[in-house]
């Protein structure tokens, strides 16, 4: 897992992909639910949290959760979440 001091070198954008499978131990998706395609609005298989009643889509690098978002033919982590 990286440390913080390695955290703060990273730059955004970067590709990452939503993981298509429920797989992340428990203990390490608090407040987090993985849905499919479509089921509650989900717009692609992958981790999801809420906040301030929006549905944001996350995904998971080196230990270290990103928001996610599709851009042209992928995805990209934009912001540390």
């Amino acid at each position: 897992m990286p440390s913080p001091k390695d955290c703060v070198k990273l730059r955004l954008p970067i590709a990452i992909y939503p993981e298509d499978r429920d797989y992340i131990k428990k203990e390490f998706i608090k407040n987090l639910q993985h849905l499919v395609a479509s089921q509650d609005n989900a717009l692609w298989t992958g981790y999801y949290a809420y906040y301030e009643g929006a549905k944001i889509a996350l995904s998971s690098s080196f230990g270290v959760w990103f928001e996610i978002r599709k851009c042209n033919d992928g995805w990209e982590a934009f912001h540390v979440a």
